[in-house]
């Protein structure tokens, strides 16, 4: 996603910081990945171009 995102033309830096990242739960792996889908659609269409 946050691939995508990049050539899209968007300007992401990005850190994760999850130790064990295999080891989480399917269900809260899909609510960060959401979380996170939600919050790069947010700054596309209300921030578009700053930083």
């Amino acid at each position: 996603m946050i691939g995508d995102i990049r050539a899209a033309g968007m300007r992401i830096d990005t850190w994760i910081d999850i130790q064990q990242l295999g080891q989480l739960d399917d269900s809260i792996s899909m609510i960060a990945y959401r979380v996170v889908q939600e919050g790069l659609t947010n700054a596309r269409r209300h921030a578009l171009g700053t930083p």
